[in-house]
């Protein structure tokens, strides 16, 4: 006797109206591709559409009452406001609820919000992208539905390394905005500048802040060895990345958890120079698969990580091959792996 596949509904920030890729929606449109290739019958809501579509709340109430299952997606924005009202509607439509974090703070919002860890703790599980995350969620809170699933990505490419002796091609994939760390890479375009250096080049690929967009073109313009690529769309992202020699990565963010340019320099087999956020550590092997840099002050740290990738070229070929190593572990099999015993067909 066959049986019907339950209703998974994805909510979420898919930005498919703005066609905005940035960590939140290329997370939220893979977990919905990954379940679909792993058979489930899924529906997606995009939260966008409560910004230009006046029936979107309506539409949103008829999506809930006929799925099984819920995938939310939640930043900080929705977290707070929508995440409660699909528990509350869960008790009502007779769904379960699963969380997927984005980034690592949610440990932290949960301090001022008393409902929030109520709740949270009995919806159907929470999916920490970092262990570190669900090691705090549990002792600061007692949770016991967590299970680590990574950010990932959805790739079958074998790198080839290229690498010009004596020069050192950097290349940062990221939005960019200032808390991505744009003047500690500026500082080190100084430096380049004092000895008038050609030895390194720095391309930047990415969505511009609209706040940092005149601070970030006008400081593009001043550097020769310096071009912004515009928007790379992700499906050719493995092949443009294996052209570099390293991603630099000096990011501010306080809520940044796994990011998923770091993955994507991993499986195109270069090394991050990134500073020692919260998660870095838990990402990055310091020495092997990149350098690890302070979190703040970090400008001179920086400057001699990039000089030693230049100065030292077989260390930095053996950082590729351990980088790409270390990818494997962020390809989307291994997800399917996790969730496959929540989200099994029947």
């Amino acid at each position: 006797m066959s049986h019907q596949k339950e209703n998974i509904l994805v909510f979420g920030y898919f930005g498919k109206r703005s066609h905005i890729m940035e960590g939140q929606s290329v997370k939220t449109r893979n977990i919905s591709r990954l379940l679909q290739e792993m058979g489930c019958h899924v529906s997606e809501f995009d939260t966008e559409s409560f910004r230009y579509d006046p029936l979107a709340i309506g539409k949103m109430l008829v999506r809930l009452a006929c799925c099984d299952k819920v995938c939310v997606l939640p930043a900080h924005g929705n977290l707070k406001w929508l995440v409660p009202v699909i528990y509350v509607l869960s008790l009502v439509f007779r769904y379960k609820v699963y969380l997927f974090t984005i980034g690592g703070r949610l440990h932290i919002y949960l301090k001022s919000m008393p409902f929030h860890r109520f709740f949270l703790g009995r919806i159907a599980r929470i999916f920490n992208e970092t262990r570190l995350l669900g090691r705090n969620l549990h002792e600061l809170y007692g949770y016991e539905n967590l299970t680590f699933c990574p950010n990932f990505k959805f790739v079958d490419f074998m790198p080839m390394p290229h690498h010009s002796a004596q020069r050192l091609r950097l290349v940062f994939l990221a939005r960019i905005i200032m808390e991505k760390g744009l003047d500690v890479i500026f500082a080190y375009c100084d430096f380049l500048m004092k000895d008038q250096r050609v030895d390194v080049t720095i391309d930047f690929y990415g969505m511009i802040a609209e706040k940092d967009k005149d601070y970030f073109l006008t400081k593009v313009d001043s550097y020769p060895f310096v071009t912004y690529k515009g928007v790379a769309q992700q499906q050719e992202i493995p092949t443009l990345l294996e052209g570099y020699d390293a991603m630099i990565f000096p990011t501010h963010y306080p809520t940044e958890g796994i990011p998923g340019s770091v993955l994507d320099a991993y499986i195109s087999g270069i090394p991050v120079v990134a500073t020692n956020w919260v998660y870095a550590s838990e990402l990055i092997d310091d020495g092997k698969t990149g350098i690890i840099v302070p979190f703040d002050n970090c400008i001179d740290d920086f400057i001699k990580a990039c000089e030693h990738l230049l100065h030292y070229e077989d260390e930095l070929n053996l950082m590729k091959k351990m980088a790409y190593e270390k990818g494997k572990t962020y390809r989307s099999d291994y997800a399917k792996a996790i969730l496959n015993d929540y989200f099994k067909t029947r």
